[in-house]
């Protein structure tokens, strides 16, 4: 309402014939809007317009932004994006707000100061924010869910970011699902952005498989819903497996060719078939053929198939437990290695050592045979075959071998042979072992210095410690008068050469070697005692020394005294 006119009547009556009525008129100016700013929706970046319009405008317009003066008749610096567009010739003062942001999301009022201020109506700018793409938790969309009718399932569809949050609605088939449903919101702390969610509860039945769950997604920002959905396949068990390609108690041989099919029919799924033998899975390359799946094993016979059970197993997401169908197998095959034990290392001259053949497991038992030098060991020496049936199926042959050890028997090679003479292809298999039989070696004998031989102080004189034979070689140690030189202070070497053991020992002659007596012994784990060569050295050394005294020991003009000389020892 702008300027105008109101007229007010009083009216008087003093009589009853007598009226008399007098006209007061009064004028009233007073500014108003003829458009308000309303509230607003613009995508961030975009470009929003509130309109503000001024009948009988006479004070100074200004737009409020949350309570700040943006700038009178003008916008003030600083909101290089905020504009005044519209005809001012008809007080049109129309806010314009381009690339809007967050920044924006907030309340503008237009007020016109006096005389007379006003005030617009607050108009709410909502900056809207494009949400996430919409999503089923834990499923890819278009995914078909297995379940059963006695078990529910949960479908949790979430739409994330949004400003506002999306609308989440669940439709089976196209037609929209009232029942089961609930949505709710959940704010995200950033941008006044919040995430949308709607939970599904379901207790499917057979009528549900293959149907179509669909959760679409709306908001403001978004031309049409955005959709992801998931398929429900509804499982009932598959039937029992079936094993064909065998006889009722199939006999093979190693390196035969073992084909086996396994079906099962129905079930929804269909079943995953899976071989095993003996409970480890062997075959998981099963296939489906309309109503049927399959799964065909092709294996080549190895020992361990023997009193093996190979079954097939079907399952699905319905069974607790798989469907089982299995065969047994007999298998005849060779051992695959022949074994030496009770050997030790250490064995002496003189022991008696028994050697024990262990063949691996064959089926019948293998025949077990001893060998030394190309001729073939028997009683006495060896002893009856034990056979040992094993769990896994098959025997295990035993026979022992009895040697009287002898300096000999060292480095000899004893072979156990084993064959399984049920098989004539098969060969046979072998091992050997060359005995270490521990032996002294022969007495030492020192050279280089003979008994009685004058060796002169001073001079190098060498000796060499010889002991041959033994097992293993001879270690030589040097004693002086029963006192062990030390390599580490003596020139003392050693060396081996084929089964000899030499030690040479290198001394500057000197007194203490007068009748010293030199000794070498040998030894080595076979010898209880050291075996021992001696040398007794006879050195020829000049006195170190002479000496003169007199006696008494302060001689006098005309006294008698003695004189006497006196040298170290010496040899002469």
């Amino acid at each position: 309402m702008g300027c105008s006119v109101r007229w007010q009547w009083w009216w008087l009556q003093a009589l009853s014939f007598l009226s008399l009525s007098a006209l007061f008129s009064t004028v009233h100016c007073q500014q108003y809007f003829i458009n308000e700013p309303e509230d607003a929706q613009v995508l961030a970046g975009g470009t929003v317009l509130l309109k503000c319009k001024v009948g009988d405008k006479a004070g100074m317009l200004q737009w409020v932004k949350d309570g700040f003066a943006l700038g009178e008749e003008r916008i003030a610096p600083g909101f290089p994006r905020y504009s005044l567009i519209g005809d001012r010739s008809a007080d049109e003062y129309n806010l314009q707000i381009e690339s809007a942001n967050m920044n924006d999301d907030t309340e503008f009022q237009c007020q016109v100061g006096p005389p007379n201020p006003i005030g617009s109506h607050a108009a709410k700018v909502t900056i809207l924010l494009k949400p996430d793409d919409p999503t089923i938790e834990g499923y890819n969309s278009g995914v078909a869910i297995p379940v059963t009718p006695s078990e529910g399932i949960t479908l949790t569809c979430r739409c994330n970011n949004g400003k506002p949050a999306a609308e989440l609605k669940w439709y089976r088939n196209g037609e929209e699902v009232t029942e089961g449903v609930s949505y709710s919101t959940e704010p995200t702390g950033t941008e006044k952005r919040a995430n949308a969610v709607n939970v599904l509860q379901l207790q499917p039945t057979d009528d549900d498989n293959g149907a179509k769950f669909e959760c679409r997604a709306s908001h403001a920002t978004l031309d049409a819903t955005k959709n992801v959905f998931v398929t429900l396949s509804v499982q009932y068990p598959p039937g029992e497996p079936v094993i064909t390609g065998f006889e009722t108690r199939p006999v093979k041989k190693v390196g035969d060719l073992l084909q086996l099919t396994c079906t099962s029919e129905g079930g929804n799924p269909l079943a995953e078939l899976i071989w095993f033998k003996n409970d480890q899975r062997i075959d998981s390359s099963y296939h489906t053929v309309g109503n049927q799946a399959l799964n065909e094993l092709i294996h080549t016979v190895v020992a361990s198939d023997n009193n093996a059970e190979f079954s097939c197993q079907a399952s699905n997401g319905v069974t607790s437990v798989p469907l089982k169908t299995s065969i047994t197998l007999t298998v005849k095959f060779p051992p695959t290695e022949v074994t030496i034990s009770g050997y030790e290392q250490g064995l002496k001259a003189g022991d008696a050592a028994t050697l024990i053949c262990t063949s691996a497991n064959s089926n019948p038992a293998a025949v077990l045979t001893w060998w030394t030098g190309g001729r073939q060991l028997n009683s006495p020496q060896t002893s009856e075959s034990i056979v040992t049936e094993v769990t896994e199926g098959g025997f295990v042959t035993q026979q022992n071998l009895t040697i009287d050890l002898s300096a000999n028997d060292n480095k000899v090679i004893y072979t156990c042979q084993a064959v399984n003479e049920d098989l004539p292809g098969a060969s046979a298999v072998t091992t050997n072992i060359r005995l270490d039989v521990q032996y002294p070696p022969d007495e030492p004998y020192i050279s280089g210095y003979e008994e009685g031989t004058i060796v002169r102080a001073g001079r190098l004189q060498r000796m060499s410690c010889i002991a041959a034979g033994g097992n293993p070689e001879a270690s030589l140690v040097w004693l002086k008068n029963g006192q062990v030189l030390s390599t580490d202070t003596n020139s003392i070497t050693y060396s081996i050469s084929g089964n000899i053991a030499s030690s040479e020992l290198s001394i500057i002659a000197e007194a203490s070697d007068n009748n010293a007596v030199y000794s070498c012994n040998a030894s080595n784990p076979a010898t209880s005692q050291p075996l021992s060569a001696t040398k007794v050295l006879t050195v020829q050394f000049p006195p170190e020394k002479v000496t003169i005294s007199t006696n008494p020991p302060v001689l006098k003009a005309g006294e008698q005294g003695t004189l006497s000389c006196t040298s170290s020892s010496s040899n002469p």
